[in-house]
């Protein structure tokens, strides 16, 4: 396999595993519902993909939720429950942290929203070993949006068949690979090292 010029990484549950249940479970605590209430409104509805597409304010949210759920809460205390979900890994961290000193850029590819994001830079400094960042919610496309990947190689600086990427969800793996990318579906740090040590990385 080829030397990649550039490489991808997804966030969630690749650079930082996470867990939905755990911030359904929060807000439903924090607004006094059933967590069933919860998921309805917010994971199986259009909702997440609004967000992440940046087509709904941090403020939009926060009145529609009280709304739903009838009771008043703090932005603080809504974006915390939404946000505190995320666990460190540190040997992705390791792995990172020494791609960060090859030649090859860096960029993280995310589905996500600007309060995860400011959420995962208070507590973590993960994203410090990326060279760029592209987020759904600034780029306003979500993966698999070929508009998102395209965002992604422009800030990678070459062709998709130049890039390697790694996600968790094989559903974008496999729309990056229709497009030429060398995707590979996450399973693990060493998995990934791995990969990586094949095609001439590290």
């Amino acid at each position: 396999m080829k030397r990649p010029s550039a490489l991808l990484f997804d966030l969630g549950n690749v650079c930082l595993p996470f867990d939905h249940g755990r911030m359904v479970r929060q807000l439903a605590d924090l607004f006094g519902v059933p967590a069933a209430d919860v998921q309805a409104a917010f994971l199986d509805s259009d909702m997440l993909l609004e967000i992440e597409c940046g087509r709904v304010s941090d403020d939009a949210l926060h009145r529609s939720l009280c709304e739903t759920f009838g009771r008043e809460v703090s932005a603080d205390d809504l974006f915390h429950a939404a946000s505190d979900i995320f666990t460190p890994d540190p040997a992705m961290d390791d792995l990172l942290a020494r791609l960060s000193q090859t030649d090859l850029p860096l960029v993280l590819v995310s589905n996500t929203s600007g309060p995860h994001v400011d959420f995962v830079r208070r507590e973590y400094d993960i994203l410090d070993h990326f060279d760029r960042l592209i987020l759904s919610y600034e780029v306003k496309a979500a993966k698999p949006d070929p508009a998102f990947y395209k965002a992604a190689f422009a800030a990678a600086g070459c062709g998709p068949a130049d890039c390697f990427y790694t996600d968790d969800r094989a559903d974008l793996v496999e729309a990056a690979a229709a497009l030429g990318v060398d995707a590979v579906l996450f399973e693990s740090a060493s998995q990934t090292e791995s990969a990586l040590r094949s095609r001439g990385v590290l």
